[in-house]
């Protein structure tokens, strides 16, 4: 289980296009517990016809492993459980890394492309002298294009998201329809791993949410009934002279 919390504002700090965010991320799978804060700034710059935006972030991972009994009685019944693995620790252990990330995005009228990279500095954790956990570096990017229809409250959002940590990769490519920029639906497909479908709407006063399915194509199919994803954004208009929306891909 995965929960995500973003925020961020324009603030000025150095210039007029520049603002900072906040990120916190709790994820938990099998005996691990992950939790990361960020601190991220951007700035934008004019660039041809487009805008070209720039951030770092820098931020802080903590890693918590729990191979107690007590828990470990929960993963008994799974075939080749074993805890003697010399690499992994005895009982509860956690430990605090240092991450650091940067990424670019150009936006035109039409078109958006973005790259990213995270744990730039590929932080170790040492839990004892038999066990380290250490972060490889992961490269992504996001783009996405607006088709608008005849009718002119409809437009079609083809998109795609890559990532990748130099190893193994995951690739997903998405078509959204919009209507009159509030509602939204469409599907999607991951390579080799799942069809999702996503739908969500704009209210009028200014509350955006949405939700996503993903349907798993591959051998993990046998073990589970799909995931799903909820999401709920809200801007607030600090400026009342800005007119300006902004959209964010991982929403298309």
């Amino acid at each position: 289980m995965t929960t995500v919390f973003n925020a961020d504002a324009a603030v000025h700090l150095i210039g007029k296009n520049d603002g900072i965010g906040l990120s916190v991320i709790n994820d938990v799978i099998g005996f691990e517990k992950n939790v990361s804060v960020g601190l991220n700034y951007s700035w934008r710059t004019k660039v041809g016809k487009g805008l070209l935006g720039t951030g770092v972030s820098i931020g802080l991972m903590n890693k918590n492993l729990n191979l107690d009994m007590t828990d470990a009685n929960r993963w008994s019944d799974l075939p080749d459980f074993n805890l003697s693995d010399p690499a992994l620790p005895k009982g509860e252990v956690s430990g605090v890394l240092a991450d650091l990330g940067i990424g670019f995005y150009y936006q035109c009228k039409k078109f958006e492309l973005a790259v990213s990279a995270r744990h730039l500095n590929q932080p170790t954790l040492s839990f004892d002298e038999s066990g380290l956990y250490s972060l490889r570096r992961h490269y992504y990017m996001s783009g996405s294009y607006t088709l608008q229809t005849a009718n002119e409250r409809v437009e079609v959002l083809p998109s795609f998201f890559f990532k990748s940590d130099a190893t193994t990769w995951q690739a997903d490519f998405n078509v959204i329809i919009q209507f009159e920029k509030r509602l939204w639906g469409g599907i999607g497909y991951r390579v080799k791993d799942a069809i999702i479908v996503t739908a969500g709407a704009e209210l009028w006063n200014g509350i955006k949410f949405g939700y996503s399915y993903d349907i798993s194509t591959s051998s993990l199919s046998r073990y589970n009934a799909g995931s799903h994803e909820f999401f709920i954004a809200y801007s607030i208009l600090l400026n009342k002279k800005r007119t300006h929306k902004y959209r964010s891909v991982r929403f298309l």
